[in-house]
């Protein structure tokens, strides 16, 4: 029998890692962790479409220090290297990424100008195109439950029980590549970690990824699992966990899993709570209900319309809440009711209808969100002109 190939996933360098086979733990106090920009940071996570997708736009970062490695390293995970080793991997012929510019708008403390004097290498992002399928059933990984929202139909996944065990009847061959569910876990061939070795290439761990341990804390199928047992409750336990301040936040997830339409009135109830949190996953629990497939559509479009009403509302948060939960429902016929909001005396309400549209990539919008480069709030202005170069564009 054939033994199987190993892979490792390379990562930024974490003290105490176990299992870690190349890697010094004084890189991270070395060399830091980089920051997006404002630029980068418009699109928030939408700069990305989940799971994988493709960058909406080039990376502009703020460099924790002078200090460069051969990797750099964001807090979300994007993997930055230099010249030096983009030209080591194209001439190694190494596939899976396709490498895009980055910008460093700044060095912390250093500000803008001194920043202009400091010798920095020319920086790329790897974006990762390299696909190695479904792990291999021995990892423990697999798709729990089917996500639908406004980007696309996914699947969210357990955690791994046995590292990430590669089935190479589902990975293409590249050098480096992710797996269905885990697109943040770089994962690389022995060619890669070979030159990376040979190299000396700073700033990066490599670690068997079969060797890989969860480190998470509660992982997704007990989360799945407890959403589950909320939901099983008697709605009227629910609804009247809703009134108990300890219990609220439990109860409003366990409705929205639920999908009854009889918690739509409670829930709207506090769309005018004082806690913005609350607010705010009552309006996606409303949403959920909208989405929920076993209600009858005429009854779906009932509560759609009862938020569409709510547009407008004398009471801000109200108002703020009811936006909120169209931009979860993320169809085509909410981003109808988003362009409206553009017009929103409130500046939250425009914002969200603006950044929503844009990473919704709703081209009718286009000439609304052109008008609002001028508005009056400077967050909302800078959206929009991030969110015209993205409509303007045509992304596959």
């Amino acid at each position: 029998m054939e033994s199987r190939k190993t892979f490792y996933c390379l990562q930024y360098p974490t003290p105490g890692k176990p299992h870690q086979i190349y890697g010094r733990p004084e890189w991270e106090r070395r060399f830091g962790t980089a920051e997006w920009s404002k630029k980068s940071a418009g699109f928030s996570t939408g700069r990305l479409l989940p799971p994988y997708g493709e960058p909406r736009n080039d990376l502009t970062i703020i460099l924790p220090s002078v200090r460069v490695g051969d990797f750099v390293w964001t807090w979300y995970s994007d993997c930055i290297v230099t010249q030096n080793v983009l030209s080591l991997f194209k001439q190694a012929g190494f596939t899976g990424f396709e490498p895009r510019p980055v910008t460093v708008e700044k060095i912390k403390r250093l500000g803008r100008k001194r920043t202009e004097e400091v010798i920095i290498p020319s920086l790329w992002e790897l974006p990762i195109i390299g696909k190695g399928g479904e792990a291999a059933p021995e990892s423990g990984i697999y798709p729990l439950y089917e996500i639908e929202d406004c980007y696309m139909r996914r699947f969210q996944y357990s955690s791994f029980r046995n590292g990430i065990i590669v089935d190479e009847a589902n990975w293409d061959g590249s050098d480096i590549f992710t797996i269905n569910g885990y697109p943040n876990f770089i994962l690389v061939t022995e060619r890669v970690k070979e030159l990376i070795i040979a190299h000396q290439l700073t700033n990066c761990t490599l670690i068997p990824s079969h060797k890989l341990e969860w480190e998470s804390g509660i992982t997704p199928e007990e989360s799945h699992a407890q959403t589950l047992k909320l939901a099983a409750r008697p709605l009227e336990s629910l609804l009247a966990d809703l009134e108990n301040p300890e219990l609220i936040n439990d109860a409003i997830d366990g409705l929205g899993y639920k999908g009854d339409p009889r918690a739509v009135d409670p829930l709207i109830s506090k769309f005018d709570d004082p806690d913005h949190d609350i607010r705010t996953s009552a309006a996606s629990a409303v949403a959920a209900i909208i989405r929920h497939k076993e209600n009858p559509e005429q009854l779906r479009e009932q509560i759609f319309s009862r938020l569409c009403a709510l547009l407008g509302h004398d009471n801000p948060r109200v108002n703020r809440s009811a936006a909120a939960a169209l931009c979860d429902v993320g169809t085509d016929r909410a981003a109808e009711q988003l362009i409206k909001l553009l017009e929103d005396p409130d500046e939250w309400v425009r914002y969200s209808a603006v950044f929503e549209l844009g990473v919704r990539h709703y081209k009718p919008a286009l000439e609304a969100v052109r008008r609002l480069t001028k508005d009056s709030s400077q967050r909302v202005r800078k959206t929009a002109r991030t969110m015209v170069e993205r409509l303007e564009c045509d992304f596959p």
